[in-house]
């Protein structure tokens, strides 16, 4: 703005000088003329021309001066581009926009003034800003170099900024190392951090092979940094060397691993038997190629398909590192004709003849089925020719020109009856399906002996003609009666007298059978007849007669007085039961002291219950008890010592039947069962007792056996006193407890 002022000053002082040379000269003037009036005045505009382009050489050399800005900011030239005045005499050129700013250097800017006048000012661009560094520490594999760099992960400033180590390390051993850096920018700013630096071994397991899995390499990481987040690096794994990066706050952890190929590539090769003419590519044989990398196949000793026999052609397999493995295929090639004509039903021989044009496919190819003609039909077919690489097939083209081959045998049917004309074929032989009919009708009316023409037609229209004969007779033989047999009912019972019983006659089969049982009195016992009719179509009538035989209810009982082992002896059955047995046999003894003096005893659940009382009869849930044998030697223990000439005896694994007949003797049984016949079998305690396996059931039962009816066994229960329980029951607890009994006598 001064030299704005100097120029106005200037500007004023050429006005005034110019005005005073005009009044001079207008003195003169009239003195001198008007051309000397002239002259003066030319010289003092030149003069004032001068002093106003001096002016703005020197406005333009004040506007042009440096200009000085930081790194990084955007040149200031405001007192050019923001005051009215100037504005409009000067312009700014350049871009300063596009002016680089991020080093430290000088450079000009075009300025133009007056719209034609162009100069230059010079723009210095400094850095005084010292460079923020963000930095971190870091833990890596001593196969890691160690760099500035691994320290930083962010820094902030207008230059580019250079990082060193404050004092360099060639070799870094493992453990913990405390490093100081220095970041220098390009105004010469240094700016230094700490960092701590932790080397730690590398490991062996750092090499991979070609296409490992991202996650088992990240496996590997975080076992080397346990305390690592995350991890970077593993998401293009390829052959060569690779950095992994992990984070954790303020640490970076880095290590090396490499992948290396070192596996031949894999795949399937196929061999293949063809016909001549057909040809294979290098697609066919070789199929599935697994590799990580790029394979390349090459076949060696291919054929050129024009010739029949055997050939072998290799298959090299080659990924892009290297890697090579080797393949064999087997090419049958055979000479055959893919289609034929045959005739019907025609042998494997024939078709040989027809299909094989050379020994090697005769030699190396069979039928995949000996009797392959057989399934086919008249028409065209497929055929398979087994080969040792696979199949070949050929179009078969089969025609029937063969009538059917067939016999005939006489048949007898009833007067009236339609007869068919397979009935009289006895046997046949054809390849296709056939039907069989009469040439002419057959009359039925009457009986004899007469010719019938049958003809045999085949799928395809061929025809057979045989003359056979068909008799036609009368019916008079009456069905035969079967299954019918003699009842034996109880009084009051129902019975089905028509069950199994049947009729079948020789002409119509199968004979409705009807029971005449009016006579039967179910209800009061005798012998009564009952009547069984069965008439065949012709009205031939057969007749049979059976007894049903009606009896009162059956009951055997013994009178024997009933003991109940509660409450003393909740788990005492057996010895209960013996002293009913004893007293029933006229010897007098208490449960208890047959038990404490006679019997053999063991602790719970430790003994043979063959041979001793397991546990404590007087206590519910401690005793379990005894078997037959125990049973029968603490008896005679007893007898003997009452001088008695009966003795207990172990009739044990008899059929229920047999304690019937020792009923029928007034013989009472002790039988082993389970509580109220219920047939529960499991097993509460189980034990190898000197040697020897045992258990106990926890529903076992010792109780005696004192008569019987048609469905039931009457018992004395020593816990329920005098009962009665299906025989199936007694049956199924009987043999679950071992078939044990006992009896005295």
């Amino acid at each position: 703005m001064k030299l704005l002022k100097d120029n106005k000053e200037a500007l004023s002082g050429i006005k005034t000088k110019f005005a005073v040379s005009e009044k001079q000269n207008n003195a003169e003037e009239g003195k001198k003329g008007f051309f000397s009036s002239f002259g003066k005045v030319h010289i003092i505009i030149l003069s004032a021309v001068g002093a106003l382009l001096a002016g703005i050489l020197i406005f333009v050399l004040a506007l042009s001066a440096p200009v000085v800005c930081e790194a990084g900011e955007r040149p200031d030239y405001s007192r050019i581009t923001e005051r009215a005045v100037v504005k409009h005499l000067c312009k700014v050129e350049s871009d300063l926009d596009a002016i680089d700013t991020s080093v430290v250097q000088e450079t000009k800017v075009e300025l133009k003034f007056f719209g034609f006048l162009r100069t230059r000012s010079r723009l210095t661009v400094e850095d005084t800003v010292f460079p923020v560094v963000e930095s971190v520490n870091v833990v890596l594999t001593d196969d890691v170099e160690v760099t500035p760099e691994l320290f930083v992960i962010g820094v902030t400033d207008a230059t580019n900024v250079v990082l060193c180590f404050k004092d360099p390390v060639e070799n870094f051993s493992e453990g913990e190392h405390e490093m100081t850096l220095t970041a220098t920018d390009g105004g010469g700013n240094v700016t230094e951090f700490a960092a701590k630096l932790t080397v730690i071994p590398s490991s062996a397991e750092a090499v991979f092979e070609y296409g490992v899995e991202k996650e088992r390499v990240e496996s590997l990481f975080f076992s080397l940094f346990p305390i690592a987040v995350t991890v970077s690096g593993t998401d293009a794994l390829d052959c060569g060397e690779f950095m992994l990066t992990g984070t954790n706050d303020n640490v970076r952890f880095y290590t090396y691993i490499t992948i290396a190929d070192t596996k031949a590539p894999t795949a399937e090769v196929s061999s293949f038997d063809i016909v001549l003419g057909e040809t294979l590519t290098e697609g066919d044989i070789v199929k599935n190629i697994n590799d990580h990398s790029e394979v390349k196949t090459v076949l060696e000793g291919l054929p050129d398909f024009k010739a029949p026999g055997e050939y072998e052609v290799k298959a090299i397999l080659t990924d892009a590192f290297g890697n090579e493995s080797r393949y064999i295929s087997y090419i049958h090639i055979h000479d055959v004709e893919t289609e034929i004509t045959a005739e019907l039903g025609c042998e494997n021989a024939e078709l040989s003849k027809l299909i094989f044009k050379d020994d090697f496919s005769r030699e190396n190819l069979s039928f995949q089925n000996q009797r392959e003609t057989r399934n086919m039909k008249v028409g065209e077919n497929e055929l398979q020719l087994l080969g040792k690489y696979g199949l070949v097939s050929v179009k078969v083209t089969l025609e029937d020109t063969t009538p059917p081959d067939f016999s005939v045998a006489p048949v007898s049917y009833l007067v009236g009856t339609k007869p068919k004309a397979a009935d009289l074929v006895a046997a046949y032989k054809d390849f296709s399906d056939v039907t069989f009919s009469f040439k002419t009708a057959v009359d039925n009316s009457k009986d004899g002996t007469f010719d019938v023409t049958i003809v045999a037609t085949d799928a395809s229209g061929n025809t057979a003609e045989l003359v056979g004969k068909i008799v036609f007779y009368y019916d008079t033989e009456p069905p035969v009666i079967s299954g019918h047999r003699d009842f034996y009912v109880i009084m009051g019972e129902t019975c089905d007298f028509s069950s199994g019983v049947t009729a079948y006659d020789a002409i119509c089969g199968d004979v409705k059978v009807t029971v005449d049982s009016t006579k039967v009195n179910l209800n009061a016992a005798g012998a009564y007849t009952v009547t069984y009719t069965a008439v065949d179509d012709s009205g031939n009538v057969a007749f049979a007669n059976v007894t049903v035989n009606v009896r009162e209810p059956l009951r055997v009982c013994i009178n024997v007085p009933c003991m109940y082992q509660r409450p003393a002896l909740p788990n005492g059955c057996e010895v209960v039961s013996l002293s009913m047995a004893l007293s029933y046999n006229g010897y007098s003894i208490s449960p208890i002291n047959l038990f404490e003096s006679f019997m053999a005893k063991s602790p719970y659940r430790d003994g043979d219950p063959w041979t001793t009382y397991i546990g404590n009869p007087y206590v519910k849930g401690e005793g379990y008890g005894c078997f037959a044998p125990c049973v029968v030697e603490t008896g005679n223990k007893y007898l003997s010592s009452v001088g008695a000439s009966k003795r207990v005896y172990d009739v044990s694994g008899k059929g229920l039947s047999h304690y019937e007949s020792l009923i029928d003797q007034g013989i009472p049984v002790l039988l082993w069962g389970t509580t109220n016949m219920s047939g529960r079998n499991r097993i509460c305690w189980e034990a190898e007792i000197n040697g020897k396996n045992v258990c106990w059931l926890s529903a076992s039962h010792c109780l005696l056996l004192i008569g019987y009816t048609d469905y039931t066994y009457i018992f004395c229960d020593p816990l329920e006193g005098v009962v009665e329980y299906d025989k199936a029951a007694v049956e199924k607890s009987y043999n679950l407890n071992f078939r044990q009994a006992c009896i005295i006598k």
